[in-house]
């Protein structure tokens, strides 16, 4: 997961990032790797919700820190039914547009201009 986030920076021209996860060294490299990076903006382009915060977060959480062009990365959404469960909840929502699931990780887009659609990719 930690690939994908690091590629998907530069991509998606992410300028704000909050970081929800316990582990404390992520938020460095990510600021070594990209040091104009904002973080815990609200509200933030890019939202990293780690495998360990997963359960803790909600719709009320997430709205208050998201814009409508933000970018939710979820990481290990199939670990758990609950965490699975969590993951169809948010792709279920009428703000999330776009969803990819591809096992190990999610990611939501709330672009508003485009037509709801889900992905699921085998990698």
């Amino acid at each position: 997961m930690y690939r994908v986030l690091m590629k998907s920076i530069p991509y998606l021209k992410v300028q704000s990032l909050f970081v929800r996860t316990n582990t404390q060294d992520l938020e460095k490299q990510l600021s070594r790797a990209y040091p104009a990076l904002k973080f815990e903006i609200t509200p933030a382009d890019l939202i990293y919700v780690g495998r360990d915060q997963l359960l803790q977060i909600d719709t009320t959480w997430l709205n208050a820190h998201c814009h409508k062009q933000s970018i939710i990365l979820l990481e290990d959404i199939h670990r758990s039914n609950e965490t699975s469960a969590i993951w169809k909840s948010l792709c279920e929502k009428a703000w999330v547009t776009v969803s990819i699931d591809f096992y190990f990780g999610g990611i939501i887009f709330l672009r508003s201009e485009q037509v709801k659609q889900h992905f699921r990719i085998r990698i």
